[in-house]
């Protein structure tokens, strides 16, 4: 009867930790690179693509973006991209994150480029339209 009970215990706790071993082995980070496009698209209005997604987990996470472009909005489609950045990463501090706060404690950015376009007719690629803070119109 010992004997079972061992055995159940240790399938018990050992297969899933097996099975998280092996997603954590197998896991590509690439995998979110849609996700992370589509809400990033959303939030800033205009086109951005990603080439990987690279995370290193740990007390400090580290999550480092390569191939980071950020298009033009419409009519501005035939000029250079709004930014273009070779690598970007953050470290994230895990503890802090655990309680619900967000530290990051180191941010580099590796070669960016960004082309501010402003037209004659007052038009430019720079203007990402976030709203306006309550009570204030834009342009007064």
């Amino acid at each position: 009867m010992t004997t079972r009970r061992r055995w159940a215990w240790g399938l018990g706790v050992g297969l899933p930790l097996l099975a998280l071993a092996l997603v954590l082995a197998l896991f590509r980070w690439d995998w979110l690179i849609p996700v992370i496009e589509a809400q990033a698209a959303a939030r800033l209005g205009r086109p951005v693509t990603l080439q990987h997604l690279h995370v290193r987990l740990g007390r400090t996470i580290t999550v480092a973006a390569e191939g980071l472009r950020i298009g033009n909005p419409a009519g501005f489609e035939a000029d250079p991209p709004f930014a273009e950045v070779a690598r970007a990463s953050a470290d994230i501090e895990l503890g802090p994150l655990l309680r619900g706060e967000v530290v990051i404690p180191s941010v580099v950015v590796e070669r960016p480029r960004v082309a501010m376009i402003g037209r004659a007719d007052g038009s430019t690629n720079y203007a990402l339209g976030a709203p306006a803070p309550a009570g204030e119109e834009l342009g007064e």
